[in-house]
């Protein structure tokens, strides 16, 4: 009876293990807190990643149990990059986000126009 249950505990603890996390949070403007829609939310190293939603908010769903760098990105913001995201088999893990703005900068701006063949 007793090799029974350690064989099933050893089979639950498996399975417990294989079990794969799932990474959720929001992202809002570091300034004024709206949360922002379609910001890039990529997992470095690996094929995971999303975009948030309309009301900022994401889920990377089926992570195999890990550490990770998760990186952030949006036109007109600052790239992040957190190192060390803790994901658990079987859990949840937030991760919420603010994103302070950037300037764009150009170097040079060329036109390039054609006069009409035909007036």
């Amino acid at each position: 009876m007793k090799a029974w249950m350690v064989m099933i505990g050893l089979l639950w603890q498996t399975l417990a293990w294989a079990q794969p996390g799932t990474l959720t949070g929001v992202v809002a403007d570091a300034a004024t807190g709206e949360t922002l829609p379609g910001v890039n939310v990529f997992i470095q190293g690996t094929s995971f990643g999303t975009a948030t939603d309309m009301e900022g908010r994401y889920t990377i769903p089926d992570l195999p149990a890990g550490e990770y760098n998760v990186e952030f990105s949006f036109i007109g913001y600052e790239k992040k990059v957190f190192t060390g995201i803790r994901v658990n088999a079987g859990q949840k893990r937030t991760l919420d986000v603010t994103l302070g703005t950037s300037v764009l900068t150009f170097d040079e701006v060329v036109v390039v126009g054609d006069k009409p063949l035909v007036d």
